[in-house]
């Protein structure tokens, strides 16, 4: 069986998801083996924060450049739209007079 990876976001994401994995693991390791000091809590806090911080940040940056994608392609298509707005204003309807449409005066 093959599999295929395709890593799409930083490595911030990357690097954040291995330190909440690594914190997990020494949690259970030191549940199971008494190594419950509160020293070792601040160390395995840290961690978690560390990686939550990591994973938070990328996932942010991924979604507002998705964001930035949607909204300049949208931008584009209003641009066309109001293009051909204009365009069939100025050809007029049936010899109507050239003046823009109600329509496109209303949103001016």
């Amino acid at each position: 069986m093959r599999l295929k990876f395709k890593l799409s976001r930083d490595t911030n994401y990357y690097f954040g998801l291995l330190l909440l994995i690594m914190a997990s693991a020494s949690i259970i390791w030191a549940f199971f083996n008494d190594g419950f000091d509160p020293e070792d809590y601040l160390v395995y806090f840290l961690i978690y924060a560390w990686g939550s911080t990591l994973l938070l940040k990328s996932d942010s940056e991924f979604r507002l450049q998705r964001l930035e994608k949607k909204i300049t392609s949208i931008e584009s298509s209003l641009e066309e739209i109001e293009n051909k707005l204009i365009d069939s204003a100025e050809q007029g309807v049936n010899g109507e007079d050239k003046s823009p449409s109600e329509l496109y005066q209303e949103f001016s």
